[in-house]
Order: C-alpha cells, then structure tokens, then sequence
C-alpha cells in the first residue's frame, strides 16, 4: 500500500487514509462518530478513522470497491520495553501501555491502579506530573508514592493558596509529581504538564461540569502530555457517562456527543429536546443501549481501556463471600417493590424517603447481625446509605457488650481524624466500625482488618456498592472476608437490588465482569420468581407504563 507524508501521521488512537473522491463512500464513513475528513482543497483530503474502525472502514470500501491508502499504525503494545518492577504482570503492562499512549486503566478496586500509573509516569519520565483525585484521596497518593519508592518531590495542593507558594506558572522541575482535589485544579497552572492522570475518572462523566471543563481545558493546552484515566466503576447509569472520560483520552474519537448518542442508544425528541429512552430487554436488563450496536461500541471501548479482575489474580487473594439476608418488612409502607420496579432508574430524592421509613427496622436487624458477627469474628464493619441510619446503629450499639469499641464514619468527619480512627481500629484487640458507603469510598484504601461487613442498607448505585465491597478484598488481604447485605422483602430493598442488577448487567455488555459484579449479581438476583416477575413488567411495558420514570 502507498504511504502517506510523514507529516500527515495521525494522533494517537487514530489512523490515516486518503481515497478517491466518493461522496457514497464519505457518507457511508461519516456514521461512524469520530471518523473526520480533513480537508486539502475542495477535493483533497485524508481521513483522520479511529483504529478500531479500521476493519469496519475497510469492509464498506471493499463493498463499494474504494481504495484506501493508509499510515502504517504505531508500534503494538508488544515492542514497549517492560522494566523489571516489583509489579504483578497485568500493572507491569499497563504501566508500559499507558507510558506511550493515553489509556483508561480499569481495573476493579483492590487491583493497583495508583502503582500502575506511577509506574507509567517514571517509565515516560514525564515531569512534572499533575495527578487530579478526590480530595480526601490526596494523602493516600502521596503514601503510595512513598511506598513504591518514589525519590523525587511530591506537592500536595490541599488549599487554593498552595498553588501561589509551590507552584509559579513557568514551574517546570524535573522528577516532581503535583497532586491536588477536583475542586481545586481550576486553579493549577494551564501550561507546563508532562502528564495529567486523573484519579476515580468517572468525575468528570458530566460534560457540563466544571471538573470535566477543567480536564479538558489542562488537556487541550497540554497536547502531549501522558494522560491516565483511573477508574474501577466507568460506567454509572448509562452509555453518556463514558463519553467525557472517552473525549479527554482521545479528542474527536467518538465523534460529537450528540453523534455519538445517536449511534449506539435509542433516543427520542419532544417539546423539550432530545433524551436518552431506556426499554426493558427480554433479559429483565433495563437499558437505552441499541443491542445491535454493542459489538461496535465494546470494541471501540476495548480499543483504549485495560481491564484487569480478580479472576486473573485469585490465587493471590482470600477467600471473600458476598450473600443476601432476607426478610419479610414489618412495616406498611407507602410504595411497593412493584411500584419502583416498574419505574426504571430509581428517583434519588425519593428513594431517601422510603430507605427512612425502614430506619427503625433496619437498625434492629444490623444490631444482631454485629452481635452474631462478633461471636467468631474480633473486627466487624456496618455500612449504611444514609448518615441517619449509620447514627442510629451506633447509639443502639453503646449499649452492647463484646463488640469491641465503637467506631463512627460519616463524610463530616476530616480525613486525617479519618485515618487515625482507621489505624487505630487496626490495633484494638475488638472494634465494630459503623459507616456511611460514601465515607469509605475514596481516601480509605484497605479496610481489611475487618472480616466481616454487613450491609444495613443498599444503594442504587453498582459504583457506591462494587467500590465499597473492593475496599474488604485487597491484593493486601490477609484473611478471608465476607459481606452480609441486608434485604426486606417486598420494599425499595428488593427495587434497588434490581435496579443494581440492570445497570450491572448494562456495564457487562460493554466492560468484562469482574468477580466484584458477578458476586453483587448472585448475591441480589432474584429468586424464582424473577422469570414471572419480568413478564409482568414486560406486559405493563405494553401498556404505556414503561417510560413513567
């Protein structure tokens, strides 16, 4: 195949093409988001394809008897030098991947990604690094960067003035690793970065918000920086949450957001504008995904994402258990499983409500769980959804003997009382530690000094529940651990297990399964009354009822 100039090299994540004119062949290549034609005259020009259309691209101009002139693509992943690191085999080569070209580093919780990225960083020695994360996830980058030896400054921004006393705007040292929150990098020098990782990436899912106009804005004004999407939970509610993590890795791969909406999801136009319509698959999945475009969309994400699970590292890893309790509600409640079931994605502030109604109830029921936890096991965690619940437990807890003291997490408590409640459970001969899932999520990178977790409530979110469950099981564990998740019968309960189970199931058909998802899905699923359960719903679908959400 002839060659292109050398100065027509496509970016990272893209190849190149030159055809003859053919606007049959240009419209038939345009329904592809990211596929760009730029442009030399009126009638010269190059295709700018992403590679993994290539072959898709290839056989529309074999159907249309077109002939394409390609670039060579870049060196595989195989010719990358690996350096001998005290790294497990998949962290060794996603730090040689992501040291060459931008990547989403999805492993599941537990499985390194912090030493990867590092790893990545020193590999492509590129200085100074800025690393965006959660605030109270800061401290914990800087004690990774300590524990794998890292010799070089490391500047924590924990204020908006740090940036004036450590970092100028012509600040370009060499060996130098910046790390600050996403509430603060709208204040960090636009200019000057080697390399931009962003930690928990799903942050920025929302294109509108301020954190992914920032990512962006560092992105576009470092082109050639290294960029590192860390993230075990991508996928949240639908396909519109990877399109920013997707557009600051790779600009213009997927097309326009719109195009790439229309393409791979079923949308529909009303007064108001467009928006995504979700449907009930045959599966009992609850989705907007066009299944015909699956394939297409998985290969494209798989194109730029390193995925690693625990099934690739079991032997390295305890025993861990995840099973349901259940038990018919006491109480008369205002809405019914089949009420919420019905509706699809579950409404926020509503939910709330009805997780309070069943306060009471749930408190007693985690109450003896702790108790009889306590009896063969000396650490025991309590996770709720709401701080209400998490206080209730704790008071009912004071009153008890052989639990151990009573240790208390919520978000208004500071991450350095954080950490010291933390290391101190770690000595004590007995603790029970009750807190909220949010609480544990990011800036507590191990709680597995505790073997036992018990889940009081559930959340609707398989990202707040599949990170929470990751923080028991670690590639630092120990011990074997298991998580207890408490279900009422015939309340909001079994609802967001359900609706769990679809979002799950949704990310499933684009990301492989972890054995964080497949555990949540066995422990949740439905007994043997799911098979009825959907041909029902399916039949109140064809009444008109499927869209009230």
């Amino acid at each position: 195949m002839s060659k292109l100039p050398e100065t027509r090299i496509p970016p990272p994540g893209f190849a190149a093409c030159k055809t003859p004119f053919s606007p049959v062949f240009a419209k038939a290549i345009c329904q592809f988001p990211g596929v760009s034609l730029q442009r030399q005259g009126d009638f010269e020009g190059w295709w700018l394809i992403p590679t993994e259309l290539v072959s898709s691209v290839e056989k529309l101009a074999m159907q249309r008897k077109v002939r394409l002139a390609w670039i060579p693509a870049a060196a595989s992943y195989a010719d990358y030098d690996l350096t001998s690191v005290l790294l497990l085999p998949f962290q060794r080569e996603g730090a040689a991947v992501g040291s060459k070209s931008p990547i989403l580093l999805n492993y599941e919780p537990g499985l390194g990604k912090t030493p990867t990225a590092i790893e990545a960083i020193k590999l492509a020695n590129a200085f100074p690094a800025l690393v965006i994360c959660p605030a109270n996830v800061r401290r914990t980058w800087k004690s990774e960067l300590i524990k794998w030896g890292w010799a070089g400054d490391v500047i924590l921004i924990e204020t908006g003035s740090d940036w004036d006393l450590y970092v100028q705007p012509d600040y370009t040292p060499s060996n130098t690793i910046v790390i600050t929150s996403y509430e603060l990098s709208h204040l960090a020098p636009l200019y000057g970065w080697a390399a931009l990782i962003l930690d928990e990436a799903h942050k920025i899912k929302n294109r509108e918000s301020s954190f992914a106009k920032t990512a962006l804005a560092l992105r576009d004004t470092n082109p050639t920086a290294l960029r590192l999407a860390l993230t075990a939970t991508p996928y949240s509610n639908d396909p519109s949450d990877l399109y920013s993590i997707a557009d600051w890795l790779y600009p213009g791969r997927l097309g326009n957001y719109w195009h790439y909406v229309t393409r791979y999801c079923v949308v529909e136009k009303n007064d108001f504008g467009t928006r995504l319509k979700y449907r009930l698959l045959d599966d009992g999945t609850w989705t907007c995904l066009l299944p015909e475009r699956l394939p297409e969309l998985k290969a494209r994400f798989n194109a730029f994402t390193l995925r690693a699970t625990r099934q690739e590292v079991g032997h390295l890893l305890p025993a861990f258990t995840v099973t349901a309790l259940r038990q018919r509600s006491g109480e008369k409640l205002s809405s019914t499983y089949e009420d919420w079931a019905i509706q699809g994605p579950i409404n926020k502030h509503r939910a709330e409500s009805d997780i309070l109604a069943l306060h009471g109830e749930k408190t007693l029921w985690a109450a003896t769980e702790v108790k009889q936890a306590h009896q063969s096991e000396h650490h025991v965690c309590v996770l709720t959804h709401l701080k209400e619940t998490a206080r209730a437990i704790r008071d009912s807890l004071r009153e008890e003997t052989g639990i151990g003291e009573i240790l208390y997490l919520d978000g208004e408590v500071s991450t350095k009382k954080r950490d010291k409640l933390l290391e101190a459970s770690r000595r004590l001969p007995r603790s029970t530690l009750v807190a909220t899932m949010h609480s544990v999520l990011e800036g507590v990178n191990s709680l597995t000094q505790f073997t036992t977790a018990i889940y009081a409530e559930l959340y609707y979110s398989p990202r707040v529940m599949i990170q929470s469950l990751g923080r028991f099981s670690r590639l630092n564990s120990v011990a074997p651990s298991r998580a207890l998740l408490l279900v009422l019968e015939g309340t909001l309960d079994e609802a967001i297990a359900l609706s769990v189970l679809r979002k799950v199931q949704t990310a499933n058909r684009i990301f492989t399964e972890g054995q964080g998802e497949a555990k949540l899905v066995s422990a949740l699923a439905l007994e043997e009354t799911e098979e009825d359960f959907f041909a029902s719903l399916r039949e109140v679908a064809k009444k008109g009822m499927e869209d009230a959400y």
